[in-house]
């Protein structure tokens, strides 16, 4: 409770001033009142609707990253196992399973943050948005740039080490399925296994895969890279657009938090 004195009243009579003897302030009450924020403007409604599109739009790409993910990580095809034993492929497989777990995330907190005019959650959501940007733009550059080759060494590496223990029979039976689809031998051709050349490398059923003449030469990762390319260039396409979109969201994300008023 706060009390204000008003100002007394005097009556004036030409020169002479009368004033009360007796003063009673008046006593006011004021309450004490909850202090909440919000948006003014219409600008601001229409920033706080695509903001929470455009975080849904993070939740539903943090599923399918996931997805993508988990169908490589758990998956029993022989192609998801051959990638499971690769540690080079395996790593950036965790990394698009972890971008699709951190868009999730922020598309959660940033949905949450602008439905509730939560200047908090806001700024949060702003950092963890700068440092996820950061992270995203360094590994996509890792991946892209110049990873085709090392990619084709580690495979080949791997390859002739498993087929001369010939103790993972996984691995070797999940190759020897590709090499006949494909009809291709190795990674870069049948001088991967040399001198043992798997009978998968032969051209038909009945060979003997150590006549150069019944085998197949052709490599696998190069008939592998060309069926993947599309689908490679449409997940790259996906991943810069989601960069894009973050970029968009941060700047909404500061004209929200600057906009939102205490009143």
């Amino acid at each position: 409770m706060r009390t204000r004195v008003e100002p007394a009243v005097c009556t004036h009579h030409g020169s002479h001033v009368e004033c009360p003897e007796h003063y009673q302030p008046t006593t006011r009450y004021y309450k004490k009142q909850k202090i909440r924020t919000q948006t003014t403007g219409d600008c601001l409604s229409c920033i706080k609707y695509v903001m929470l599109i455009l975080n849904v739009f993070f939740i539903v790409a943090g599923v399918f990253f996931v997805f993508a993910g988990l169908m490589f990580i758990v998956g029993d095809s022989a192609l998801a196992t051959i990638l499971h034993l690769t540690e080079l492929l395996t790593q950036s497989i965790y990394f698009v399973l972890a971008t699709g777990v951190a868009l999730f995330i922020l598309g959660f907190v940033g949905c949450c943050g602008t439905h509730r005019n939560n200047r908090v959650l806001l700024i949060i959501f702003f950092m963890l948005m700068c440092v996820v940007l950061i992270l995203e733009m360094t590994g996509l550059g890792v991946v892209v740039s110049g990873r085709a080759e090392l990619y084709e060494d580690s495979l080949a590496g791997l390859m002739k080490l498993k087929y001369s223990e010939a103790t993972d029979k996984k691995y070797i039976k999940a190759w020897n399925a590709i090499m006949r689809k494909k009809e291709c031998c190795g990674i870069r051709g049948d001088t991967d296994f040399d001198p043992t050349v798997p009978h998968s490398c032969c051209k038909e059923e009945a060979c003997d895969p150590s006549d150069a003449a019944l085998r197949n030469t052709v490599g696998c990762y190069d008939m592998i890279y060309s069926a993947a390319e599309p689908v490679m260039y449409i997940g790259v396409a996906f991943f810069i657009l989601v960069l894009i979109f973050q970029i968009v969201v941060m700047s909404f994300a500061i004209c929200l938090f600057r906009g939102l008023q205490h009143i």
